[in-house]
């Protein structure tokens, strides 16, 4: 028990270092530095909050030929392997918010607590996690064509984490790449929450990151359930 609790402590430190490396760099070449601080504690737990193991799990299942038992059950096999994401992000988030409100002590960031902002951060921040979930499940469907998985995902989590706010705060970024990163699912998955409880955004801004949000979570759903069926087509079970 002892060595599993370890296990998942290092696990968030380790997960948290370039995150944590990043601040250290913003810190240096801007002058705002208790808004970065802030950012960057908020930005390892929301993190985690949107992070997903679907397209891992339908690759592996696909692969190993146990997607076959899911599709005889009585429901479609999308709720299991969301059940046990959302299983498996509560548990480490025990771990993650402990670490969370170290770092928090450590750096004493200056906050305006809004509980309006929070409020309304909320609902962004599921759909972030949705908009994440279906864009990795989608992605994992792709095994059924290219027999593998890895290379796929290895791609979109540098991508997430170029594009997506992680590592460069979207408000740090130029203008001309933040009206492309507007229109694409990377920002909705952890940034524009995040903006909105820092109260980083107009009303405006607001209005347009929830209607673009909403789009991306419709739109992922319905590519992930044509996925799935066109997939069907080209799955053969090996074992499992």
């Amino acid at each position: 028990m002892m060595m599993y609790r370890v296990g998942g402590m290092l696990w968030v430190i380790n997960g948290a270092i370039p995150i944590l490396i990043s601040m250290y760099i913003w810190k240096l070449v801007s002058p705002e530095t208790s808004q970065i601080s802030i950012y960057f504690i908020g930005a390892i737990l929301f993190e985690r909050i949107t992070q997903t193991w679907s397209l891992g799990e339908i690759s592996d299942r696909i692969k190993d030929g146990t997607l076959a038992q899911t599709l005889l059950r009585p429901y479609n096999y999308i709720f299991e392997i969301f059940a046990r994401d959302v299983g498996s992000k509560a548990n480490r988030l025990v771990s993650t918010l402990p670490f969370v409100v170290v770092l928090w002590f450590v750096y004493l960031p200056q906050y305006n607590f809004n509980p309006i902002n929070i409020l309304v951060g909320i609902p962004a921040l599921i759909l972030g996690y949705l908009v994440n979930f279906y864009l990795n499940s989608s992605l994992g469907l792709l095994t059924n064509w290219t027999g593998d998985a890895d290379g796929i995902a290895r791609t979109l989590d540098v991508t997430k984490s170029m594009t997506a706010g992680l590592f460069i705060p979207y408000m740090f970024m130029p203008q001309a790449v933040k009206d492309i990163l507007v229109f694409t699912p990377f920002r909705y998955i952890f940034s524009f929450p995040l903006e909105i409880v820092l109260g980083q955004l107009s009303s405006n801004s607001l209005l347009f990151g929830y209607a673009t949000i909403i789009f991306w979570s419709l739109f992922l759903v319905f590519i992930f359930n044509w996925l799935s069926k066109k997939s069907m087509k080209y799955f053969t079970s090996h074992g499992g």
